[in-house]
């Protein structure tokens, strides 16, 4: 029997980020004289950060920009934590013979295999897969489940933005939302989806 696929999201969802991303976004943009308060940079987050930017209406074309985001959240690695039993969960399912545990992010190789190390988490998981290596999760996903030539439904997606529902939903595949550090959270704790989770222990029975 084909293993299941758990695959999750890493800021917001294993990190508690977002105050470095937001930040260290907004002072880059602001030296480039686009000025936008966090809110608006919030409300935009969760694609790649060149779609956070075509959004803004942001020129970035020399990908200078962003350069600039990438070398201040380096800066800042260290302030960087965990979302909370992170550990307890990804070990959970790594002892689990059924499953097949993996990360996908749309931040770049040299930012999270850094932070991987530093939570010490970087062996817990199968593949890693980062921005460099694929356009959009939803058609990351759905090539994984073809190379892996298992159905869809088999890979569960976690996550912790509005985004990643529709990443979730455009993909096909089973889904959850965590609330535990979720970018979105005060947004998100107002819907009732069965998919959205209070705390990411709560996978252990909402996985089977």
């Amino acid at each position: 029997m084909a293993k299941k696929i758990i695959i999750f999201d890493f800021d917001g969802t294993i990190a508690d980020s977002k105050k470095i991303w937001t930040s260290s976004i907004k002072q880059a943009l602001d030296r480039h004289r686009y000025f936008f308060d966090i809110k608006k940079i919030e409300e935009n987050l969760g694609p790649k950060l060149k779609v956070t930017f075509h959004n803004l209406k942001v020129n970035d074309s020399h990908d200078k920009i962003r350069h600039e985001v990438h070398e201040q959240v380096m800066k800042k690695l260290h302030k960087i934590k965990s979302c909370p039993n992170i550990k307890e969960i990804l070990k959970y399912f790594r002892k689990n013979k059924k499953f097949k545990v993996d990360l996908m992010t749309n931040s770049p190789r040299r930012i999270i295999i850094p932070l991987l190390k530093k939570i010490r988490i970087l062996n817990f998981f199968d593949d890693i897969y980062c921005a460099e290596d694929f356009d959009t999760k939803e058609e990351k996903i759905r090539s994984i489940a073809n190379r892996m030539k298992i159905k869809v439904k088999d890979i569960v997606y976690i996550g912790d933005k509005t985004h990643d529902i529709i990443v979730g939903k455009k993909a096909k595949c089973t889904f959850f939302i965590i609330l535990n550090c979720s970018w979105d959270k005060e947004i998100l704790k107002k819907r009732k989806d069965k998919f959205i989770l209070k705390e990411i222990k709560q996978l252990k029975t909402a996985i089977n």
